[in-house]
């Protein structure tokens, strides 16, 4: 019986030889008749156990590449959602942006948002794109933390009226501001939606 490679480089790494019959005449004596009786027998479990191992390991790397795969279609379809919904976002004329709880905003935004505040907003603290003064951003955390928090009794839309709804900016324009939550399955909020416009 041919034996596998692994079997083969085995042999030669323990006995310097891939030859089963030479070992087996070279035990001269009854305790190496023994142990050489059931030789065969173990390299054939050694054998199955490492046809065993490759199987799985091609099983586990096929699997892998399957979801590597599906893994790299999702963001494909991810990134052309997101195009989408930036286009959608931008028609719309008004300045979206999402913020969480940190208070940051996330890479989603209307690009009326660069007109209006001048630069993108990912990234940066909400309080910062609008222009809060100092006293008014110190009531928006308050307000964003009561709004995230659990157990409150307040609804959200009765927190976030509590955050300035106007806002002057350095150009002397002044901003209206709107607040919508965003809620994951559950009835979680997840993060907030703010809708900034020019007042006319």
């Amino acid at each position: 019986m041919t034996r596998s490679r692994k079997i083969r480089r085995q042999l030669r790494r323990a006995f310097d030889t891939e030859d089963v019959g030479l070992l087996k005449r070279l035990g001269s004596n009854h305790a190496a008749d023994v142990l050489l009786t059931g030789f065969d027998h173990f390299l054939d479990q050694v054998e199955a156990s490492y046809a065993q191992s490759d199987e799985k390991l091609k099983l586990a790397a096929r699997n892998l590449q399957i979801s590597s795969d599906e893994l790299t279609e999702a963001n494909r379809e991810l990134e052309a959602l997101n195009a989408a919904m930036r286009s959608m976002l931008g028609g719309l004329g008004q300045a979206l942006m999402l913020f969480g709880r940190d208070g940051l905003c996330g890479d989603t935004y209307s690009s009326a948002c660069l007109d209006l505040f001048g630069r993108s907003p990912a990234g940066r603290p909400i309080f910062d794109v609008l222009g809060l003064r100092e006293d008014a951003r110190l009531l928006f955390r308050a307000a964003v933390d009561l709004a995230f928090g659990d157990g409150g009794t307040a609804t959200f839309e009765e927190v976030m009226a509590t955050v300035p709804r106007w806002v002057a900016q350095p150009d002397g324009r002044v901003v209206g501001v709107s607040y919508r939550p965003i809620r994951d399955h559950a009835g979680r909020l997840i993060s907030i939606l703010a809708i900034a416009t020019v007042r006319p």
